[in-house]
């Protein structure tokens, strides 16, 4: 079985979008089940929800709908976002899943940092890697046999 993933982003600028979607790609071909938020929807063209109430609806039910499949949530919180607050704040309170924050930068909000089981203060990729894997054995590890 492998481990699900959700890579959560700050998809306001063509630079975040790129770093989720890179991320996204290297940790499906390190051998996990990344699930990508924007199969369903590509809104990362939208520049005013307020005209987009609808799809907006239709976003959040989704993301929310992955975030419940999910084991862990890799959080890139070097930017402000509203989404990835509230995407960890959801799934650590409500669903209980493990929350991995990859902060590199000054954190100017305590919601991602206070929700967060790991916290990464470098990008680095093979860091990452290492804590899935050992959460995932961890978590097997706690299952009853």
């Amino acid at each position: 079985m492998k481990m699900k993933i959700y890579v959560a982003g700050s998809f306001t600028t063509s630079k975040g979008v790129k770093k989720v979607l890179e991320l996204q790609n290297i940790l499906g071909k390190a051998g996990f089940e990344v699930l990508n938020q924007l199969e369903a929807f590509d809104y990362t063209v939208v520049e005013d929800f307020r005209a987009e109430v609808e799809l907006g609806k239709r976003i959040v039910e989704n993301d929310l709908d992955l975030l419940e499949q999910v084991d862990v949530i890799v959080a890139l919180a070097d930017e402000p976002s509203f989404g990835i607050g509230a995407e960890v704040f959801y799934a650590k309170q409500i669903l209980k899943k493990t929350i991995i924050a990859i902060v590199t930068k000054p954190a100017k909000s305590p919601w991602v940092i206070s929700n967060a089981n790991v916290i990464l203060e470098t990008y680095s990729v093979e860091e990452l890697i290492q804590v899935l894997k050992d959460s995932f054995r961890n978590r097997r590890r706690e299952l009853p046999s």
